[in-house]
């Protein structure tokens, strides 16, 4: 399960920083089988959804997979 943790891990940041190359940045959420394009708008989302749930700001990238899964379920709670 470890070994999983990781390789999730790294591929978003290896996915983030490829797509930040070409300007266009979209994560795989493995839990609700979907994308979500992370831009200026996302950012605010995410930063909102730091603030609400008092946690200090790390890019979404070095979130653990339990906290990236804890966002997404957010995100689909408020679209």
């Amino acid at each position: 399960m470890r070994r999983k943790s990781i390789f999730t891990s790294l591929f978003l940041a290896v996915s983030l920083t490829m797509a930040a190359c070409v300007g266009r940045v979209r994560i795989y959420d493995q839990w609700h089988s979907d994308y979500h394009g992370w831009d200026n708008h996302e950012e605010v989302v995410y930063r909102g959804y730091l603030r609400d749930n008092h946690r200090e700001y790390h890019s979404f990238t070095s979130l653990s997979v339990e906290d990236q899964h804890a966002y997404f379920n957010w995100r689909h709670e408020h679209p």
